[in-house]
């Protein structure tokens, strides 16, 4: 299995369990740690995920797939603030903010990672 396949499959499943702990009325866990830390944990790691999805596939295809990525991972948390209003959970604007940015550092993390991994394999 290649990097790539791993990097995807592992953001595809964080997609689906993002969706299903922000989605359901009441998630597993809730209310165990404070509600803006869980949203940035989770979006960060489907960030890095992507990230590093993104920085595996920035050597074969443009940039304009990465700034692509990175738009789709920061529109994902407040999107799912928005379908919160439609699954009995309260929207907040507070998390939607807290989701873009654990998203993004995420994705900037995972990017990071991947070309460093890259540059200290070529040595």
């Amino acid at each position: 299995m290649s990097a790539l396949t791993i990097a995807r499959l592992g953001t595809s499943l964080t997609v689906l369990g993002s969706l299903y702990l922000l989605l359901v009325p009441r998630p597993p866990g809730a209310g165990t740690v404070a509600d803006w830390v869980a949203h940035a944990c989770l979006l960060a790691v489907l960030g890095a995920w992507a990230g590093l999805s993104s920085g595996i596939v920035d050597r074969a295809q443009p940039r304009a797939s990465t700034s692509l990525t990175l738009a789709a991972v920061l529109a994902f948390g407040p999107l799912t603030e928005v379908l919160q209003a439609f699954t009995g959970r309260d929207a907040a604007l507070f998390d939607a903010a807290v989701d873009v940015l654990g998203s993004g550092a995420g994705f900037i993390l995972g990017y990071a990672a991947w070309h460093w991994w890259e540059r200290r394999a070529a040595r």
